[in-house]
């Protein structure tokens, strides 16, 4: 069995949404992250506009969505 990749801190993903939208994260450690108030219709990886959105909560993760959600760099 392989092991899934371990997301570093500070890395920041797109997460792809029921309604074709998408969200924004950014991994806080190795069991939070901080998701930000700031969805897209179409996928950005601009992270000087994502960090600038106010976290609009923030939620420990046991799984990551390592086969749907992109990661898109690293702060």
């Amino acid at each position: 069995m392989t092991k899934a990749p371990t997301l570093e801190a500070g890395t920041f993903v797109r997460i792809p949404l029921e309604d074709g939208s998408f969200g924004y994260g950014r991994v806080l450690s190795n069991t939070y992250v901080a998701f930000y108030d700031f969805r897209t219709m179409e996928p950005s990886s601009d992270l000087d506009v994502i960090g600038s959105k106010p976290v609009l909560f923030t939620q420990a993760v046991r799984l990551f969505g390592y086969d749907r959600w992109a990661n898109i760099g690293k702060r």
